[in-house]
């Protein structure tokens, strides 16, 4: 085999090898559909230059003519996949459905065949006499039917593509329309280089224009990827109000590596965007593998940072999928939540305390809505009526059986009377019937609860005043008795 002079076969097989090594790494590394269809189009185009430089230096036609036919296993994806890579990144995703796909790879497939087979019909080239440049052999060919039914086809997709991409640099804010003009100014190569060597007038003759055009397209993609991060061209508006968000927002792929982040994380990590740009999240953030699943991919949890002093964080992670549910990426929101679980903290204490107080007290508390139906009831009612607190909460206290109808329709006018005087009403007898059957004596206090101005409820204080009714009968039985005796004494004196 004899090579080429520098720099034609260096440059040529260094620029296949770098596409292949980049081709293989998005391909292992980011597992979307956007960045496999922007690997297969760089390995394509990597396998595309090294055949053609394999075909250039092979010494003998049948190695040429093996080569040439390889070189079409590259040519025909790469119209393809050019155009499915620029509906993904413009936000076209809904037209890549497996039937567009299956239309799509009708012509690759049969030109393919054709190229494979061509010994048979000639369809895809006729060669010719070859010519010798540079003391090697190089393939003449005329091209047949096939072959021009593919070019059409090529010209077709990259025409679409070309149509896309002013589309959306017309809607680009200003920012993002660099990135979209310089891929449109990439797209111009394949157009060019195949007009260069359909009409035979290649500076290079020796190579061709074509695996240059494929050089240029493989190294703007791989740059389409990095600098815009599989993610798409964010709406600079978009970009604002999450920078100006007071929550920390850290955007992840589907490998927990780090694509986007807010200020709010640069000072919480110390890190500029810069830094935290591709790095994994566990490297930047040791706790997140003991604090947070690795697999999470959506979920909400707190965690307990230490920043100088404790801060407690309200993590909520959400997938981003593109049309068919495939995994993007993970927006991960970081809010400070500490000031609000002091309150809670301090809430829930109150809570217990007022808890305690109402249902150790020595009367009997029941809250009641504005219709009558019990909310809630302290412990002091079994000792009282006989009744456990499920026995009652929920039920209408007319329903109940420790009234009699002289007091339902007691209770009902004290409520009527305290709803319209807005007060309380202060110890009113009354008279309650325990579970067991006896009678129990009490004194009744009422109040209204308001919320908002509005009457939500009744608190009432029951007070077990039977003993000492009881004690009050006992007195005025011995009083009676007393009284009656000093009669009996004062008339048998009298008599005497």
């Amino acid at each position: 085999m004899v090579w080429l002079e520098p720099p034609y076969t260096t440059l040529l097989i260094a620029a296949s090898a770098i596409s292949a090594v980049l081709g293989l790494y998005m391909w292992w590394r980011f597992r979307v559909p956007k960045a496999t269809t922007g690997a297969v189009l760089i390995l394509a185009g990597s396998e595309w230059i090294l055949t053609v430089v394999l075909e250039m230096e092979s010494t003998s036609l049948p190695a040429k003519l093996f080569w040439s036919k390889m070189q079409y296993v590259g040519i025909v994806v790469l119209p393809m996949c050019w155009l499915i890579s620029i509906l993904h990144h413009t936000g076209r995703e809904k037209w890549v459905t497996f039937r567009n796909l299956l239309w799509l790879s009708i012509v690759p497939c049969i030109t393919l065949l054709l190229v494979f087979t061509n010994q048979y019909h000639g369809l895809a080239w006729n060669l010719t006499e070859p010519v010798t440049l540079d003391m090697n052999q190089q393939l003449v060919k005329t091209f047949g039917v096939g072959f021009w039914v593919f070019i059409a086809y090529s010209y077709v997709l990259i025409l679409i593509s070309t149509v896309v991409l002013v589309q959306t640099l017309v809607k680009s804010p200003s920012p993002s329309r660099w990135h979209v003009t310089t891929v449109l100014i990439a797209a111009f190569f394949p157009w060019a280089a195949s007009a260069l060597y359909l009409l035979g007038s290649s500076p290079f003759p020796r190579i061709g224009p074509i695996p240059l055009g494929v050089t240029v397209v493989c190294l703007v993609a791989v740059w389409g990827f990095v600098s815009w991060r599989l993610a798409g061209i964010v709406p600079v508006a978009c970009k604002a109000v999450i920078d100006g968000m007071g929550d920390g927002v850290m955007v992840l792929d589907p490998q927990n590596c780090i694509m986007d982040v807010n200020p709010v994380v640069q000072q919480l990590t110390g890190y500029p965007a810069q830094e935290l740009a591709g790095q994994p999240v566990e490297k930047v953030w040791p706790h997140w593998v003991d604090q947070i699943e690795p697999d999470l991919i959506e979920g909400e949890k707190e965690i307990a940072l230490d920043l100088g002093d404790e801060h407690i964080f309200d993590v909520r992670i959400s997938p981003l999928t593109d049309w068919h549910g495939g995994l993007i990426s993970k927006v991960v929101v970081l809010r400070d939540i500490t000031e609000r679980k002091k309150a809670e903290i301090l809430l829930h204490e109150s809570e217990e305390k007022f808890r305690t107080i109402f249902d150790y007290a020595n009367d009997e508390i029941v809250y009641m809505d504005k219709n009558g139906v019990i909310t809630d009831v302290n412990m002091k009612l079994g000792e009282i009526l006989g009744y456990k607190r499920e026995e009652i909460v929920g039920r209408n206290f007319a329903e109940l059986g420790f009234l009699g109808k002289e007091n339902i329709d007691k209770m009902v006018n004290l409520f009527n009377e305290v709803m319209a005087k807005g007060g309380t009403a202060l110890f009113i007898p009354m008279e309650f019937q325990h579970k067991n059957g006896r009678r129990v004596f009490a004194e009744v206090s009422t109040s209204v609860i308001k919320k908002n101005g509005e009457i939500e409820g009744f608190l009432c204080m029951v007070r077990d005043v039977t003993e000492r009714k009881e004690a009050e009968e006992k007195i005025k039985a011995s009083l009676k008795e007393k009284e009656v005796l000093l009669q009996e004494i004062h008339h048998r004196v009298k008599n005497n």
